[in-house]
């Protein structure tokens, strides 16, 4: 075990390791597992985050089994899965009357089972289980946590006080009739849990934070809660500390001089606590050579020269891949209204990218209403307390879980229990203490404010990931909720009720009986209301975690309008060894995301928190169109201007497949003729073919092109050097992306082995997307039949 690392000495059985997102806390409690199972110990490391991504830095399919960790003698470790917890929930409440009863009543309590609130007590009971089960942990010294963001951990950590308090009160006849099956049976395991939380002998608490005010501010706000709960042993681990640097690197004095300030500034609650410091290292934390580096000797970070020198082009590579946030607002700012949602995984940056956002286009004269859907979020601090200095463009709210339950609480016994006799509302006020309240009245606000952003620009900072999918998945259970109710009784309410966040009169789909309803989710899947921007950082782990949210949301049918890589080194040109070292390794990072987004920007890391309103119209910055690379892979019309191209004769582009006898043929004969030659035009391929493909070469023929004179060619870094846009023809990783101003990636069917008749519908698709390309560069095409 690491003699520096004191949050591990004296541990106790648990040990939860929390913070704010982005903080480094999976890096933090898989380093400490490693170390105690190096040190002899058996260890048991459970993710608790929806959003879990342990698996990722092990490089390892974890799930919800006890999986043994290759190379770490004695270390286990399970990620809590809350669907596969909710099915098995579900399954044994279903199965046993599965056989016995209508298959109409099963449908019904299988539906009253879909909700997220099911998913919420499925995974706690996993929680509790492993707090309080001795049997299931039976052989572990330790339990290690790595646990959701802040926010969401206080909520988990309350469940056990809330849930034994509302079975104690013997009540039972809840809303939530389905979760509520069977946790009477539970109670025993809940008040374990709760006392072992509550027991410095069983649990600590070591909050994770990086040196920076606004990570501590919420750490210290993590500590006081957890101290109203009974959690008194508690630790601080400040990651990712940047060392002294000899070098005198501006951005680097900068950002210890900040890091100095904040932690001689240390709250006073935190202050009181024991304090470890961890050092930034030159590498990301994934793998397990590099997850027993974290707490080792710094030292072992050196770089070597020759290391320096291939660091310092790689990161000069990087810096010029992606453009600024200016232009995904100035596309933004072509409407007056709209819903704008900052998604993520906690820590990337979602409030400050919302934030500066929301202030941009407050800016340029539009009402803005800023808000988060974060338990621990806090947009009117990233604005400094100062929104007044944007005027009275811009208005800030926050969905406070608590406030929000009060006041839905308060609504259905003003409404609902106004016809009620005492001992009806007495039990409508026993049925509303379930904890499961909570999501309905959170789902309310919401679905006002997805209504909202009809008349007006709603920018949203949403939850981190794993809890903003359970927010869509109670938006889509509402949706067929709806549905189903109009679909049997042609009305326009569910349940009595009127669709949350609309307005009588509201037009929207009809359904039978000729009822019109619009719900919250056709408001979400709506392109021309909602917009949203995944928001990521340049390092692995973010990056997979974001495509992964993209291909959930994708699945709901809700398409990310552009990605936002926030706090990039490359993008800040640090000259520091350790700085460029991890600047360099931002490259694969950022030319992944291009070829993932839509639309693409990139925020560089900041010498100065981006807290205030002139700081974050800092980060929205309007540079010269003539030295600024622009990378937009949707039909933006800004893109390819006379401005872009001024300092070249005629725009480039470079068609890239893989054997270059097919898709990138066509796609610069197309270019070629079409343009009339007011187009610089290339064509190559990964693994060149021998010759062009003879149906191509005879479809091609049929629009009078002839292209039997070309050859394939191998693709090079110059040929993509010397372009203004760069287009891979639907061939996934098999084409490599490289620096480039604007790439495009036109998913196509490959021509190789098919007829001429199989070709042409390829073709033609091909001649549509270069019509689209020269309207967007500016250049008029030519009738090819003249």
């Amino acid at each position: 075990m690491s003699a520096a690392a004191t949050f591990l000495h004296g541990l106790p059985r648990f040990v939860f390791f929390t913070g704010k997102g982005g903080v480094g806390k999976t890096s933090m409690a898989c380093a400490s597992a490693v170390s105690l199972a190096d040190s002899g110990r058996r260890v048991l490391l459970v993710s608790t985050d929806p959003a879990s991504n342990v698996g990722q830095v092990f490089g390892l399919n974890i799930g919800a089994r006890i999986t043994p960790v290759p190379d770490v003698p004695r270390l286990d470790a399970v990620e809590i899965d809350p669907e596969q917890a909710a099915d098995a929930y579900r399954e044994r409440i279903v199965g046993p009357v599965r056989d016995l009863l209508p298959a109409a009543e099963i449908a019904s309590i299988t539906e009253q089972l879909s909700g997220s609130c099911t998913t919420e007590v499925a995974s706690f009971n996993e929680f509790t289980a492993l707090l309080a089960d001795d049997e299931a942990i039976a052989g572990y010294d330790h339990v290690v946590f790595d646990t959701a963001p802040t926010g969401h951990t206080i909520r988990l950590l309350h469940l056990p006080g809330e849930w034994t308090d509302f079975l104690d009160a013997g009540k039972g006849d809840a809303s939530c009739l389905g979760p509520m099956a069977g946790l009477d049976r539970a109670r025993t395991t809940y008040a374990t849990a709760l006392h072992r939380l509550a027991d410095p002998a069983w649990t600590r608490m070591v909050l994770v934070a990086r040196a920076q005010t606004s990570s501590l501010a919420e750490a210290a706000r993590t500590a006081t809660e957890l101290a109203e709960i009974g959690i008194s042993d508690q630790h601080l681990v400040v990651n990712a500390v940047l060392p002294p640097d000899p070098t005198g690197d501006r951005l680097a004095a900068a950002v210890r001089a900040r890091e100095t300030r904040a932690l001689a500034a240390l709250p006073a609650v935190l202050a009181r606590m024991p304090r470890d410091e961890v050092p930034l290292r030159a590498d990301t934390v994934v793998g397990v050579a590099a997850v027993r580096r974290l707490l080792a000797d710094p030292s072992t970070d050196e770089i070597s020269d020759t290391a320096a020198a291939g660091s310092t082009q790689a990161a000069e590579q990087a810096a010029g891949v992606l453009p600024g946030l200016d232009t995904l607002v100035a596309e933004l700012a072509r409407q007056d209204h709209g819903l704008v949602m900052c998604m993520g995984k906690g820590g990337v940056g979602k409030t400050t990218v919302a934030a500066a956002i929301a202030v941009a286009l407050a800016d340029r004269g539009h009402a803005v209403h800023l808000t988060t859907t974060d338990p621990a979020g806090h947009v009117d601090e990233a604005l400094g307390g100062d929104a007044a200095d944007v005027g009275a463009g811009i208005t800030v709210s926050r969905i406070d879980p608590r406030a929000a339950t009060a006041a839905y609480r308060a609504k259905v016994l003003a409404t609902k229990g106004a016809a009620l006799d005492e001992a009806g509302r007495a039990r409508l006020a026993e049925d509303l203490l379930s904890p499961c309240t909570e999501e309905v009245a959170v789902f309310g606000q919401f679905s006002h404010l997805v209504h909202q952003a009809r008349r007006q620009f709603v920018v949203m900072d949403t939850a981190p990931t794993g809890h903003t999918l359970l927010l869509m998945d109670a938006t889509g259970s509402y949706h067929r909720d709806v549905i189903r109710n109009l679909g049997s009784a042609g009305r326009r309410q569910a349940g009595g009720r009127q669709a949350e966040g609309e307005e009588e009169g509201e037009a929207g789909v009809t359904g039978v009986g000729g009822a019109a309803y619009t719900t919250p989710l056709m408001r979400l899947r709506d392109p021309n209301l909602t917009r949203v921007i995944v928001v990521t950082l340049p390092d692995t782990t973010p990056v997979l975690e974001a495509e992964g949210l993209q291909a959930d949301l994708i699945r709901a049918d809700i398409h990310p309008w552009a990605w936002v890589v926030n706090a990039s080194l490359a993008a800040a040109q640090p000259s520091a060894p350790l700085l460029v070292r991890r600047a360099a390794a931002e490259l694969p990072h950022l030319t992944r995301v291009r070829a993932l987004a839509p639309r693409t920007a990139v925020i560089p890391l900041l010498a100065g928190e981006p807290i205030g309103v002139e700081r974050l119209r800092s980060l929205v910055r309007q540079p010269d169109p003539k030295d600024s690379p622009v990378t937009d892979n949707a039909a933006d019309t800004s893109v390819g201007s006379a401005d872009a191209t001024a300092d070249r004769a005629k725009p480039s582009v470079l068609f890239v497949c893989v054997h270059n006898a097919g898709r990138s043929q066509m796609g610069a004969a197309y270019t070629t003729h079409l343009s009339g030659g007011a187009v610089e035009v290339r064509s190559a391929g990964s693994a060149p073919a021998e010759s062009i493909n003879p149906a191509v070469r005879e479809a091609m023929l049929e629009e009078g092109i002839d292209i039997s004179a070309e050859k394939p060619k191998i693709l090079t870094t110059e040929a993509v050097e010397a372009s203004d846009v760069v287009i891979t023809m639907g061939c996934g990783d098999t084409c490599p992306y490289f620096p480039g101003k604007r790439y495009l990636d036109w998913v196509l069917q490959d021509p190789a082995g098919q007829g001429v008749a199989s070709v042409r519908p390829i073709r033609d698709e091909i001649k549509r997307r270069v019509l689209g390309l020269l309207a967007e560069l500016g250049v008029a095409p030519v009738d090819l039949n003249r």
